[in-house]
């Protein structure tokens, strides 16, 4: 049995109870060795039983409201649609033209059997992705009761990516089966997008998203780091067989397997199938040797890296718009007296930059550059991986607040009040000259035209 197999395994009974009790979605991947276990990056499962810091919060204080940002939950591999396609048309070609070794036959036959449960499902969220993000409901209500009164205001935006919309719906159906009076106002509207995604309102309203140009220097990069032909002769008679295709093939069948545990064809005979001719059995080697292994990640931070601050796509520098939405929209909820929950559902790009933009430790330096790949570890922002800011209120006293990544408490760069408690007004001067100085490196990438905050 395979190591992955394994996982899958344990994997499959936690989903299955995460479905029935709506609590128990969290995955350990202690199944893996570290050097493996770093590799999953983007595709990392959530893990809600990871150990959390907690502050005890002083006498008299109560929590009065919760600003959220939520990356949407477990996902299919994130290609275009087809993707899955184009992987199983190179191997069907190849098969059909006699090109394939025994271990290239065996993953054929493998990827062939499972391909129907594959099949049209690119990015698409899967079920486990659905209950990581009901259990973190299930957890922030058990913690938070008096913030879903009736007299609270409680709002759910998303960007208008189906993966998102989806984790906002499971994460507001979970609120509701807590409590059947609980009503979150949903929406997925470009008119909220402020909110949600600085660089989908960019893209809306800007039009200067290259991303034609990004795939080439994602792809340029790929090839000069990846040794195709290594993998050519894992599976091929001859190892130059379609070497222009090699690249497609060898990241495409290495991203879907990293993608499998998220999917809803976990643990069936087909992915234990696919499972065992990737990683090897009875004593045969992994298809993807440790080498390897280490390239296909490296190019997968580095592509991760273009696509969040390379200046052709200013995402880094764009969402600072988002980040002064976020902690305006804070400010006057806390000014209004009313208690409040305002949930945002998006992707792992804007969490990244947030930290960076509120200048957390280890998301300082997120500049797109060689030295910065090893540093850069995207298993840190799981699916599912949240944000959370908490405000709590005691009359007479300061309004402190403490910020959560996946439900543990954060380390901020100014002075705390207690353990990881801070005081706000002294965190809202903090950020004013960061999101000024931010705002004004952004403005020539909106050709001088003011950023529009609809909320």
């Amino acid at each position: 049995m395979t190591r992955l197999h394994t996982l899958l395994l344990t994997a499959t009974a936690l989903l299955a109870a995460s479905v029935l009790t709506l609590n128990g979605q969290s995955v350990r991947q202690d199944e893996f060795p570290t050097s493996r276990r770093q590799h999953f990056g983007v595709y990392n499962l959530y893990d809600a039983d990871a150990p959390k810091v907690e502050t005890k919060v002083p006498a008299g204080y109560k929590a009065v409201g919760i600003s959220h940002y939520g990356r949407h939950g477990s996902r299919y591999y994130a290609g275009e649609r087809g993707s899955f396609l184009e992987v199983y048309l190179l191997l069907e070609k190849a098969a059909a033209d006699s090109a394939l070794n025994p271990r290239g036959l065996q993953v054929w036959e493998a990827y062939r059997s499972l391909y129907p449960a594959l099949k049209g499902r690119e990015s698409e969220l899967s079920q486990l992705g659905r209950a990581q993000h009901r259990g973190i409901a299930r957890r922030m209500y058990s913690q938070y009761k008096n913030l879903f009164g009736s007299n609270a205001v409680k709002t759910a935006w998303s960007t208008t990516v189906p993966r998102c919309i989806e984790s906002m719906g499971a994460f507001c159906e979970e609120l509701a089966r807590c409590d059947r009076r609980i009503e979150v106002v949903q929406d997925a509207s470009v008119r909220y997008v402020s909110q949600v995604s600085s660089m989908q309102d960019f893209y809306y309203f800007y039009k200067k998203y290259d991303s034609r140009k990004a795939r080439e220097m994602e792809r340029a990069y790929a090839k000069a780091n990846l040794d195709t032909l290594a993998f050519g002769r894992q599976i091929f008679r001859d190892s130059s067989y379609q070497v222009g295709k090699l690249l497609t093939l060898e990241q495409g069948l290495w991203t879907a397997y990293l993608s499998l545990p998220s999917s809803d064809c976990w643990g069936s005979p087909e992915c234990q199938a696919l499972c065992e001719a990737i990683e090897g059995k009875d004593g045969s080697a992994p298809l993807y040797e440790d080498t390897m292994w280490e390239q296909l990640s490296r190019i997968a931070r580095r592509i991760h890296l273009i696509e969040t601050c390379e200046p052709l796509l200013h995402h880094s520098t764009i969402n600072i718009f988002l980040v002064d939405a976020m902690l305006s929209l804070a400010d006057s909820d806390l000014q209004s007296g009313k208690p409040f929950v305002r949930l945002r559902f998006g992707h792992d790009t804007i969490l990244e930059t947030i930290l960076k933009d509120m200048g957390i430790r280890g998301w300082r330096n997120l500049g797109d550059s060689e030295a910065n790949l090893k540093e850069w570890c995207t298993s840190r922002i799981p699916m599912a991986s949240n944000l959370q800011m908490v405000f709590y209120r005691k009359k007479g006293a300061p309004v402190l607040f403490k910020l959560m990544l996946n439900e543990s408490e954060l380390e901020l760069p100014i002075p705390a009040v207690t353990g990881r408690l801070y005081d706000w007004e002294a965190f809202k001067a903090y950020m004013a000259p960061r999101i000024e100085k931010g705002k004004a490196e952004a403005l020539p990438y909106l050709d001088g035209n003011p950023y529009p905050i609809p909320y």
